[in-house]
């Protein structure tokens, strides 16, 4: 049955349809099988194959799918496409623990080769030749370019500029164009981002806070990932716009207008008063800017209010050799002096990830983005790939992606 449900999928019509399934039911030794098409109102006409389970003969070995029936049952975002000659197929990289396990659903046993530098799977069905797919590779240079990158990416104390050539690829640099790796994501940076995530959720549940402040850009998408996998949270976030300070004026981040304050007072108006902040925290600049321009004042005006600032900080380059000859991270900026009056009515917490995920990030801030989102390992072998779904695009899915448990 499985074999007559390939062909009513792959099929173009009845007649093609109907005389193939008599050699499906011959090759089988079924005793009846046939085509049925119910015609009803509209413009679909509806098919299926009926038949009898037991055989009018048996044979002496199990007869199993033909290649065309396999490659047709084969997981579609495999892409798996002719590769040479007969039983040689290529797929798309990222696709290989789908590909086996649909492979073993038929009773293959699969091993794996590695051939002219790629990776080779050979599928071996009882009594049949070898099936052998390869995976495909998306350019002859991406597999060094992404273990250097990997390699940059978990070097400890890494440098201004060995950051600036992992940023330059996998995101979007102020005044840059777009890094031409953008999309692709290191697996252990993924599992770090998800822990951090389910972390920041289980934190701010304890928090008990009566708003959650997301500002535009990198902490809006902090904010709606919460919101993806909190109903409870998302009730209380709040997506704010970012009002700068004019160009020109160095000594400040945002705006003096009161702009930027107005924004938090508005929420401080509907009753909240234990506001949480969530952010992507860099070089610190922000959080500094934070407590100077915007909370300090609005804490001095509110006597009952209070901030607590969630960051998830990124650590690739800010980090410094220690005392004792280590490595450690860069002390944090945003806090208030302990022996400051407001010191109590701010404080901090952080997830600490090598590199923040969607931060800076084109293809998660332009609506239109489908680009997939793909897994590498430290050796530069794309392990995974991820491809937005019906009515998704690139920001939807790296929201999902970051709610999974790693």
């Amino acid at each position: 049955m499985r074999a007559a449900h390939s062909l009513i999928k792959h099929g173009n019509d009845e007649r093609e349809i109907s005389g193939k399934i008599a050699s499906v039911k011959s090759r089988y030794g079924l005793a009846t099988l046939r085509l049925v098409v119910d015609r009803r109102d509209g413009p679909y006409e509806y098919a299926h194959a009926e038949g009898t389970v037991q055989r009018a003969r048996t044979p002496e070995e199990p007869i199993e799918p033909t290649n065309e029936e396999l490659i047709a049952e084969l997981p579609k975002s495999a892409e798996v496409k002719a590769d040479g000659s007969e039983g040689q197929y290529s797929y798309e990289a990222g696709t290989t623990e789908r590909l086996m396990d649909k492979m073993r659903s038929f009773g293959a046993r699969i091993s794996e080769s590695i051939r002219a530098g790629c990776r080779v799977l050979l599928a071996a069905f009882p009594g049949k030749p070898r099936l052998a797919f390869r995976e495909r590779s998306n350019a002859s240079d991406l597999r060094p370019r992404l273990a250097r990158v990997a390699e940059l990416i978990e070097k400890q104390g890494a440098s201004k500029e060995e950051r600036g050539e992992v940023i330059n690829q996998l995101r979007t640099p102020d005044n840059q164009s777009r890094g031409d790796l953008e999309g692709h994501t290191l697996d252990s940076v993924l599992k770090e981002n998800q822990r951090a995530i389910a972390r920041l959720i289980g934190q701010l549940r304890q928090g008990n806070h009566d708003a959650i402040v997301g500002m535009e850009r990198g902490g809006a998408f902090v904010g709606d990932v919460i919101a993806a996998g909190s109903e409870e949270l998302a009730k209380i976030i709040h997506k704010v716009p970012v009002h700068r300070a004019p160009k020109g004026d160095n000594k400040r981040k945002f705006d003096r207008d009161g702009m930027m304050q107005g924004e938090f007072n508005k929420i401080i108006t509907t009753g909240a008063r234990s506001i949480a902040v969530v952010d992507v925290y860099m070089g610190g600049r922000t959080a500094s800017s934070l407590r100077d321009e915007i909370f300090k004042p609005i804490l001095k005006e509110n006597p009952d209010v209070s901030f607590r600032l969630y960051w998830i900080r990124e650590t690739l380059e800010f980090e410094k050799k220690s005392e004792a000859g280590g490595i450690e991270l860069e002390p944090a900026r945003g806090d208030f002096k302990q022996n400051s009056p407001l010191a109590g009515r701010l404080s901090t917490v952080t997830q600490h990830v090598r590199m923040a995920l969607g931060d800076d990030m084109e293809v998660v801030f332009d609506p239109d983005a489908r680009t997939p989102i793909t897994i590498f390992d430290r050796q530069g072998r794309i392990v995974r790939k991820w491809s937005p779904g019906p009515g998704q695009n690139t920001r939807d899915l790296l929201i999902e992606l970051l709610n999974r448990p790693d």
